[in-house]
C-alpha cells in the first residue's frame, strides 16, 4: 500500500492542475466500484447467516417438540386418567423427578404456563418443606446443678445426709449437753464422694450425594436438626430412668428414690399427692411434678373429698394456691420421658437441682464427604458427651423417725 501511495504521488508531482483533477475523479471512481463490490460481497454473506440461524432454529424446533411430545405421551400413559388439558397429577416426587430426568433434555429453559413446554417441572402439588413433630424440650437439664468439664472425670466431695436422726447428722456430727468443766465428746462428720465420667452418646447416618441434590428439603440441615434433637431427648431420658451402665444414672434407678404405691392399679387418686408431697424432701421453690401425658384423663378430672379440682389450671374453686397450671399449688409438665400409667415413674415430685449433670461441651454434628468419597455419598455424625445422679446415695431418715424423704419422689 505504501508503494502505491508513493507512485501515485510521484505521478502527480509531474501533473498540471487539470490532470490532477482529472486523476482523483478517476480514483474516486475506482474506490467507488470497489466499495460496491465490498458491499455486494457482504450482503451475500449475510443472506447466508442469516439462512443458517434460521435454519438451526427450525432444526431445534423441531427437535424439542418430538422430544415434549415423546415425554407426554409417556407422562400420559402413566396417568391415563388425566384429561388432555390437565396437569397429570404424580404419586411422589420421585416419581417425577425420574420422568421428566429420563427424557434427558433441558426443559427448564421453556415455559411453565404450558404442561407439555416445561409446565411439567413445577408441579404445584410438592413442597421443598417437610413437616416435622418437634420432640419435646429437655426437662431435667434447665433445671439441674449442670458442671462443665475440661477432663473425663469429674469428683465432688460430700457429707452423708443419709440421716437425721440425733447422732447421725451429717453421718455423725452430733452435739451434747455438758456439765461446766466435763469433758467434751468427740464426734466426727462422715465424707463422701461423687464420682462423674463422661459417656459418649452418638448417632451416625449416610446418605448420598444425589439425594443431597435432588430432594425437595435440604437434606443437610434436616439431619443437623433431627440428631440435634434425637440427642438431646435421648440424654433427658437418661437422666430420669437411665440405669447408670455407660449412660447417666436416672432417678428411677437410684438409691436415693423414694417411691409411693398407689392404692389400686393403674388408677392415681389424689391421696398419692398429698402422700408423695409428705416425702418430698427438697426446696419447694425449685420442686416441679411431672406427668406423663397418658395421665392426664385422671390427674385432670382429680377432685378432693370436698368437690375442688386437684389440678389448677386457673379456674376458680381449686384448693391450689392460684398459681397458672399446678396440682396442689407445685408446678407441673407432661413428658413422654416419665413412664406410661400404670408403671412406677407416671408420676414424679422432684427437685432437681440435687442432680449433677456434668458434661463437655453441646451437643455437636459434623459431616464429611472424604470418608464416604468412593461411594459417592455423605457422612452425618451427631455426639456429646455427658453423665448424670443424683448426689444424694440414698433417701433421708428424719429426725424423729417415720418414713424416709427424698428429693426424688415417684408414684409406683
Amino acid at each position: 500500500m505504501a508503494d502505491k501511495i508513493q507512485e501515485l504521488l510521484g505521478e502527480i508531482k509531474n501533473m498540471t492542475n487539470d490532470q490532477i483533477a482529472s486523476k482523483m475523479v478517476e480514483i474516486k471512481d475506482a474506490m467507488d466500484n470497489q466499495q460496491k463490490e465490498l458491499d455486494k460481497k457482504m450482503g451475500s454473506l449475510d443472506s447466508q447467516r442469516d439462512e443458517a440461524i434460521e435454519k438451526m432454529k427450525a432444526d431445534f424446533q423441531e427437535e424439542t417438540e418430538k422430544k415434549m411430545a415423546q415425554l407426554v405421551e409417556k407422562i400420559g400413559s402413566a396417568f391415563p386418567d388425566s384429561k388432555p388439558d390437565e396437569k397429570p397429577r404424580f404419586k411422589d416426587f420421585g416419581e417425577f423427578i425420574s420422568l421428566v430426568k429420563s427424557q434427558d433434555m433441558a426443559i427448564k429453559d421453556l415455559v411453565e404456563n404450558t404442561g407439555n413446554l416445561g409446565g411439567y417441572t413445577v408441579p404445584e402439588q410438592f413442597s421443598n418443606d417437610i413437616k416435622i413433630v418437634e420432640l419435646e424440650n429437655a426437662v431435667v437439664e434447665p433445671r439441674a446443678t449442670v458442671l462443665e468439664l475440661y477432663t473425663s472425670m469429674y469428683k465432688m466431695p460430700t457429707i452423708d445426709p443419709s440421716s437425721n436422726a440425733d447422732g447421725s447428722q451429717f453421718g455423725g456430727a452430733t452435739a451434747y449437753w455438758t456439765d461446766e468443766m466435763a469433758a467434751l465428746t468427740e464426734s466426727n462428720p462422715t465424707f463422701d464422694r461423687v464420682k462423674l465420667e463422661l459417656n459418649k452418646l452418638t448417632a451416625y447416618v449416610e446418605d448420598s450425594n444425589e439425594l443431597e441434590k435432588d430432594s425437595v428439603a435440604n437434606i443437610g440441615q434436616l439431619l443437623t436438626k433431627l440428631y440435634g434433637q434425637v440427642l438431646a431427648f435421648k440424654k433427658d431420658s437418661a437422666f430420669i430412668s437411665g440405669d447408670g451402665v455407660d449412660k447417666p444414672l436416672g432417678i428411677l434407678n437410684a438409691p436415693a428414690l423414694v417411691t409411693v404405691s398407689r392404692a389400686t392399679a393403674s388408677q392415681i387418686h389424689p391421696i398419692v399427692f398429698v402422700t408423695m408431697i409428705s416425702r418430698f424432701r427438697g426446696s419447694y421453690r425449685n420442686a416441679i411434678i411431672t406427668i406423663n401425658q397418658s395421665t392426664i384423663p385422671q390427674v385432670y378430672t382429680m377432685k378432693d373429698d370436698n368437690g375442688n379440682y386437684i389440678w389448677h389450671p386457673g379456674m376458680s374453686g381449686s384448693i391450689a394456691s392460684g398459681v397458672q397450671g399446678t396440682i396442689y399449688g407445685i408446678p407441673y409438665e407432661i413428658t413422654e420421658k416419665n413412664s406410661a400409667l400404670g408403671t412406677e415413674g407416671d408420676v414424679i415430685l422432684s427437685d432437681w437441682a440435687n442432680y449433677l449433670i456434668a458434661k463437655q461441651g453441646d451437643i455437636v454434628v459434623d459431616y464429611s464427604d472424604h470418608y464416604l468419597f468412593k461411594n459417592d455419598a455423605r457422612a452425618y455424625r451427631a455426639k456429646c458427651r455427658v453423665d448424670g445422679q443424683p448426689w444424694l446415695k440414698s433417701a433421708i431418715t428424719p429426725y424423729k423417725g417415720g418414713s424416709t424423704l427424698s428429693p426424688f419422689v415417684a408414684l409406683s
